[in-house]
């Protein structure tokens, strides 16, 4: 299967496409190869489209399904036998029929704050966003949300709720940090730079090899 041939002629043309969010949708039942140079074409071609991967039974690479469709803005779905594709992919169209909230960004009022993932994705009706921020000020008692919705401007802040138990966050962000590393990686980064930087992430808040990026 011709991976690049097909991302290309999904993504390199899109002037036709509508004022909507523009969905591509990347199924495939068979290996995925020169992943490097898969995720770089992403990068460069996506531009306001959204990549969704399907993976059909045990052949395809999930961990290039998951992260082309991270570099692209969307999400994967695996699907472990041709019995369940009717149900997956229906609920896939499902959601991409009604997204919530595209573009969405989080203004913060410590201009040093690190969130993880940095381009935050769309949100879907019933589906959460989890995001990450590490800030070197104290919690704001409110946070200014922003996208858009319908292809209109959206914006709202909202108040902050007191954590009881804040044990355990340092770890997560760190570990979201170390996937956006492994991710720079991935896309012909610096490894001389990227991972000792990975190495003191995982020793300074204790934690295992989780990711290829190690």
């Amino acid at each position: 299967t011709e991976m690049l041939g097909a991302l290309q002629a999904a993504l390199e043309d899109q002037s036709g496409a509508a004022a909507g969010v523009r969905q591509v949708i990347f199924m495939t039942d068979g290996a995925v190869g020169n992943e490097d140079e898969l995720f770089a074409y992403i990068k460069v071609h996506l531009g306001e489209s959204r990549l969704f991967t399907v993976g059909i039974g045990s052949a395809p690479n999930s961990y290039f399904m998951t992260k082309a469709a991270e570099f692209g803005r969307g999400t994967f779905t695996y699907i472990g036998t041709p019995e369940e594709v009717a149900v997956k992919v229906g609920s896939l169209f499902a959601k991409l029929e009604r997204p919530a909230l595209t573009d969405v960004e989080v203004a913060w009022s410590d201009p040093g704050t690190e969130i993880y993932p940095q381009r935050i994705p769309d949100l879907y009706m019933g589906e959460p966003i989890v995001a990450v921020a590490r800030l070197h000020t104290a919690f704001p008692d409110e946070v200014t949300l922003a996208g858009s919705t319908t292809g209109m401007p959206w914006k709202m802040n909202v108040k902050s709720l007191p954590a009881a138990d804040r044990s355990g966050l340092d770890k997560l962000w760190a570990r979201r940090k170390i996937d956006e590393l492994g991710n720079q990686l991935a896309l012909g980064g610096d490894v001389t730079k990227i991972r000792p930087a990975i190495v003191e992430l995982g020793l300074e808040h204790h934690l295992g090899r989780s990711s290829p990026a190690w």
